[in-house]
C-alpha cells in the first residue's frame, strides 16, 4: 500500500482580495501568478468561470483546489516510485508536512 498527501486551500481568489473577483481581473497580470503562489494558497486546480443563475450575467473566476508541491505548508506529496527508498522518503515527507500544521 502506498500513500500520498493532498491538502486543499480554502481561498477561491487571493488572500488579499474579496471572494468574488471578475473574470477580467482574475486573468490580468499579476493576478494569475499570485494565484499560484502564497496569496492564492498555491492552488494548482484550473481556474473556473462562474455566474449566479438568474442574476445579471457577470462572470467571476474561482480557483480553489489542491495545494501544489511548492507550498510552504501542506504541499502535495506524491505517492512516489515503487521502491523501499521512495516509500521511506514519501513517508518522511508526509510526516514533515503533517507537523507543519
Amino acid at each position: 500500500i502506498k500513500f500520498g498527501l493532498m491538502t486543499f486551500d480554502s481561498i477561491g481568489t487571493l488572500t488579499d482580495r474579496p471572494p468574488l473577483v471578475l473574470q477580467s481581473t482574475f486573468q490580468t497580470a499579476p493576478f494569475p501568478a499570485d494565484s499560484l503562489a502564497t496569496k492564492g494558497m498555491y492552488s494548482y486546480a484550473g481556474d473556473k468561470p462562474y455566474t449566479f443563475p438568474g442574476a445579471v450575467p457577470t462572470v467571476y473566476m474561482l480557483n480553489s483546489g489542491a495545494r501544489s508541491s511548492i507550498a510552504s505548508e501542506g504541499g502535495l506529496v506524491s505517492v512516489g516510485a515503487d521502491s523501499t527508498a521512495a516509500m521511506t522518503s514519501t513517508n518522511a515527507s508526509i510526516q514533515e508536512t503533517a507537523r507543519q500544521r
